[in-house]
């Protein structure tokens, strides 16, 4: 009978892009990034972690550098109010 036990949780994580990765330091090695306790297969698009909660964050990071990234390229404005984000082009 084992002391203990540990669940981890996989889910799909379409977040692919090594650049944004990085840019939230993720560290990369072969087909694999590991940001913050979650391992991202880049190949598979597989994320492992031992709570949602963590998968959670990494998502929602890595949707907020995406965004932010499209702004830069597309020379929008950003704008933060708490937890919400206004682009405007002008």
């Amino acid at each position: 009978m084992p002391c203990y036990e540990v669940n981890l949780i996989s889910v799909e994580f379409q977040g692919k892009s090594i650049e944004i990765l990085k840019k939230l330091g993720a560290k990369i090695s072969g087909d694999f990034a590991y940001l913050n306790g979650v391992e991202i297969n880049l190949k598979t698009g597989k994320a492992l972690a031992k709570d949602q909660e963590s998968i959670n964050n990494i998502k929602r990071l890595y949707s907020l550098e995406t965004v932010k990234s499209l702004a830069e390229k597309k020379s929008w404005n950003i704008k933060t109010i708490g937890q919400k984000l206004t682009l405007t082009k002008w």
